[in-house]
């Protein structure tokens, strides 16, 4: 997968057309998400899943410094050490990726500066309201 990362920078790199880099950039990060959840399967000790809180704390600063807000935005991830299976790891993967890309596109025009917070819970602990 890093093979693809690197093959969609080098043809950004000739592309003149705002929205079409744009797209291409969207397109690395996503791949970029897959190939960490990977990369953290491989580096535990068991290949059964990843814990969350370790992806997020991969993720999100690269995706926010990636962005080009290192300097006013800080990323908070709060959770125990749940684990994900591969299986649903990948979804989850993807769906943080678009969930910290939006708060980065979105969230924090210039000059303001904030903190992306995620916080993973296990389902049976969140709290809900009828």
């Amino acid at each position: 997968m890093q093979v693809i990362v690197s093959l969609l920078n080098m043809q950004s790199h000739q592309i003149q057309e705002e929205a079409v880099l744009s797209q291409f950039q969207e397109a690395r990060n996503r791949v970029l998400a897959i190939s960490s959840i990977h990369e953290l399967l491989y580096r535990s000790e068991s290949f059964a899943g990843i814990v969350l809180t370790d992806y997020a704390r991969q993720l999100a600063p690269g995706l926010v410094s990636f962005y080009g807000l290192g300097s006013r935005v800080a990323v908070s991830v709060d959770g125990d050490g749940n684990k994900l299976e591969l299986e649903r790891a990948v979804p989850f993967g993807m769906l943080l990726n678009e969930l910290v890309s939006n708060a980065c596109k979105h969230a924090f025009p210039a000059p303001r500066t904030g903190t992306v917070l995620i916080r993973v819970e296990p389902e049976d602990e969140l709290l809900y309201s009828p």
